[in-house]
């Protein structure tokens, strides 16, 4: 039995699917498949998770930065640069081929930028409204607390009036 030459490799993920996967299953997905079609087809999409996944983890900072180098970098690919600074050593892939410039990869950018920010923000309410949510059962709590001593102190007080009221009509 021999090597089948010819196998199959197996299908590219639906970009429906690309479009919300982390970025280090897309990196993975295009180091074993260093075809052009692959590097071409992936590479928007792990340019969108970058995007999002720094955008998210550092909303300060992140979505300006990006914004920022987003359009000198795909045209520096675009005339070589990033060749030119790969073969100097300067820009280093570990071997992997960089996926070529395009529209696609600079628009998706910008996607993850949004996508990135807007589960930051999405983040920052869900942590506001479990606070909030913590601090009314905090409150509830602290008031049936209230209620119920208020309560206990006031049959006390019925029971005291009232055993003072039998004594003195005796």
């Amino acid at each position: 039995m021999g090597i089948i030459e010819n196998a199959q490799k197996p299908a590219l993920p639906t970009s429906d699917a690309m479009d919300e996967m982390p970025l280090w299953k897309l990196q993975k997905i295009r180091r074993e498949n260093q075809d052009d079609a692959t590097q071409k087809a992936v590479g928007p999409f792990e340019h969108q998770a970058f995007a999002r996944e720094w955008s998210r983890d550092n909303p300060a900072v992140a979505p300006l930065a990006v914004a920022t180098v987003n359009t000198p970098y795909t045209v520096a690919k675009a005339i070589g640069v990033t060749d030119k600074l790969r073969e100097w050593g300067l820009l280093d892939k570990d071997g992997e081929k960089e996926s070529p410039p395009s529209f696609e990869e600079w628009a998706r950018t910008y996607k993850g930028i949004g996508q990135g920010v807007s589960d930051a923000y999405m983040d920052l309410l869900k942590t506001e409204y479990n606070a909030a949510l913590k601090a009314g059962n905090w409150a509830v709590d602290k008031g049936k607390s209230a209620a119920n001593s208020a309560a206990s102190a006031a049959k006390s007080a019925t029971d005291y009036l009232s055993d003072a009221w039998n004594k003195f009509t005796k």
